[in-house]
This record gives C-alpha cells, structure tokens and sequence, in this order.
C-alpha cells in the first residue's frame, strides 16, 4: 500500500490517517464556531444549514495537500485506492457527527489530488475491484445528497439537479430514464425517498451498463 510509509523511528506511519489528523487539528476552532452557530440556531427553532458551509472549510484544507503525481496514478492499485476511499469516509464521517456533510466526487477528487479525466479513469479501470470502490463513492455521493436534502442541510430541487448534472453516479449526463429513476424519489416522504435510495443507485448503473 503506497500511503504508508516508515518513519524516522522505523515505524510504519498511515500518511492518509496522518492527514485527517492535521485536518481535524487545523478545524477545531472552525468546528467550534459551526457548533456555536448550530446551538443558536436551533434555540431560535431554525434549521441549521451548516454542512455545505464546512464542507467548503474542508475543501480548503485539502487544497494545502499536493496533487497526486502522474507516476503515483499510473501505479495505484485496489488496496491503494480503497485505503483512500476508507479514510476519506472516516473523515466524512467525523463530521457528520455535528452536521449533514453534502459530499460529492469533488471532495473526493480533492482528498486523492486528482483531476476530473483521472477519476473517469479509475471509474473504467481494468481492475473491477477499483471499479467497485469508484461505484461505492459515487454511491456515497447520491446517498449523503438525498439524507442532506430530506434532512433541510440541502434544498431536495437542488440535489436532484446536481445528481442530473453529474448523471446520478458519477457521469456527465442522465438519460432520459435516469431522470424517471431520480424523478420517482421527488415528492416522497423522507422514509419513502431512504427506501427508494438503493432502487435509484441500482437502476441508474444497470442503465448505465446496458442490462
């Protein structure tokens, strides 16, 4: 695995966990403040709208990290890029503790440090195991935007439209029956859009496969 690597004591160090760590450390304060906000917000009876705001705190943070080198890309493998995928969602998921964090393949892209065409790439790879991590994030992506929408963090309009621009699993456009697969979601009740979730993943990459 290409994230860890050996420390000056001869111990191997995870740069990826290490990662999180400055983020976490470099957002306490922020956090803080966000929490703050919350409290105040939900005393006035108001829903706090937080989590796209911090994910932008976020994103910030990772900007300061290096993009990925060619080289590095050519030779990532499975266990490579789901160690990204698994502290990614560690981190999305610490967060998530205090706010709905919208997240999309951006993030993502950001977190790895590469660029739209190399993310189509692993979405394509040779190697089915890192098509299906890709599929896992892209996955992620619909699901923390319906949760984010149903929840008040996202408008559900908005999302729907997102998920239409990014053709719901990740591609550039919808057809016209992926629009009917995320259509069927609109209108429903939060426990019904939560059930129709899978429904919608799963249509949308049988449509995209041909079956």
């Amino acid at each position: 695995m290409r994230n860890i690597i050996i420390g000056e004591d001869g111990n191997p160090i995870d740069e990826l966990a290490k990662r999180n760590e400055e983020i976490i450390e470099s957002l306490k304060g922020v956090l803080q403040e966000f929490i703050e906000e919350k409290n105040m917000l939900l005393a006035m009876k108001k829903q706090p709208k937080l989590g796209y705001r911090f994910m932008k705190q976020i994103m910030l943070q990772l900007a300061q990290y290096p993009q990925m080198k060619p080289e590095d890309f050519v030779d990532l493998d499975y266990e490579t890029v789901n160690h990204y995928y698994l502290k990614f969602s560690e981190l999305i998921a610490y967060y998530n503790r205090y706010f709905e964090i919208v997240d999309n393949k951006n993030i993502f892209m950001r977190y790895m440090g590469i660029d739209v065409r190399q993310y189509e790439i692993l979405e394509e790879h040779d190697d089915e195991k890192i098509q299906s991590v890709m599929r896992m994030v892209n996955g992620d992506y619909v699901g923390l935007g319906w949760v984010a929408g149903e929840s008040g963090e996202a408008d559900v309009k908005a999302t729907t439209s997102r998920l239409r621009a990014s053709g719901g699993a990740g591609h550039s456009v919808t057809t016209a029956s992926e629009d009917k697969l995320i259509e069927k979601a609109e209108g429903k009740s939060p426990m019904e859009m939560e059930r129709q979730l899978a429904n919608i993943v799963g249509g949308i990459a049988k449509l995209k496969s041909g079956e």
